[in-house]
């Protein structure tokens, strides 16, 4: 069998097939870390690298942190936004390749089979973002708002309906920081949205997507009002996960039960934005599943 040009040149160019593994992406196990097999962590030669590089098929990279827990190796920190960034799925397959040198090459197959078509979510062009929040389980929720527990004191509504005293001042220290660009200074021409598909551990906390915050450069305060299609406005806390990153939580629980919420209800949320796209304010759609349909009948 003919060898291609680039080995008959150099034949240690090639790099062996050994040095590539696959996994499959699960949410439950995937979406905060990716375990790499117990098999291929002898071809890292003893000396576990603290860090990574993860190249997709456009070449684009991913910085990641590689840890060691149990007698397994771990991408860990960076791992979450190359999962945002590709929008893995359940059931997504991923070939990566190692290089030798601490860069993996990562190819994407969705469960079609064929090769998943890479999406941008930071072109500026994009005016709106409709998107579902990806499955994560009750435990994922509770670990990841552990992780990011904030040093002031929570928000609660004095109202017990839970709505938003119109006289607070909503503050917006460290907007810049939390925020995907310092440098933004525009406001979309349609007010951009996302969806979100309720599901039986939505009631404590849900999570905002990140690819809508970074393709609209969104600065959102840490207190923001959620209003419904009948006027009514709830207080609710905008709690950091990682940069770019948010969860909605404090207030959250109280406007669930007030609209009786039931899995596969679907939440559209419009953000409001004002000067510099700095958004306190999101509007809400409520769209009921048959079984809710049902229910309100």
């Amino acid at each position: 069998m003919a060898k291609s040009l680039v080995e008959l040149r150099d034949p240690s160019s090639r790099i062996p097939s050994s040095l590539e593994f696959f996994k499959v992406f699960l949410p439950n196990s995937s979406s905060l870390r990716m375990s790499i097999p117990p098999a291929f962590v002898k071809y890292f030669r003893g000396s576990i690298p603290s860090e990574a590089v993860l190249k997709d098929q456009s070449g684009q990279s991913w910085h990641v942190t590689l840890e060691e827990l149990k007698n397994s190796v771990f991408l860990k920190n960076g791992w979450q936004e190359f999962v945002d960034s590709h929008c893995l799925k359940y059931g997504d397959f991923l070939v990566f390749q190692y290089d030798g040198n601490s860069t993996f090459d990562v190819k994407i197959f969705s469960k079609n089979g064929c090769k998943k078509e890479l999406i941008s979510g930071t072109s500026s062009l994009i005016l709106e973002v409709k998107v579902k929040d990806e499955p994560r389980s009750e435990e994922e929720y509770s670990t990841s708002l552990t992780r990011c527990k904030r040093n002031d004191s929570e928000v609660r509504s004095s109202d017990c309906s839970g709505t938003a005293p119109k006289s607070r001042k909503i503050s917006t220290t460290n907007l810049e920081e939390l925020s995907p660009s310092k440098t933004a200074n525009h406001v979309s021409m349609e007010p951009p949205t996302f969806e979100l598909l309720v599901k039986h551990w939505s009631h404590n906390a849900i999570h905002i997507p990140k690819r809508v915050m970074v393709a609209h450069n969104i600065l959102l305060k840490p207190d923001v009002v959620i209003v419904d299609e009948k006027g009514r406005s709830w207080l609710v806390t905008a709690k950091p996960i990682s940069r770019s990153r948010f969860a909605l939580t404090t207030g959250w629980p109280i406007f669930f039960r007030a609209h009786s919420l039931r899995v596969d209800d679907i939440c559209t949320f419009e953000f409001v934005l004002g000067s510099d796209n700095i958004c306190g304010e999101l509007n809400v759609k409520i769209t009921r599943s048959r079984e809710g349909i049902q229910h309100e009948k």
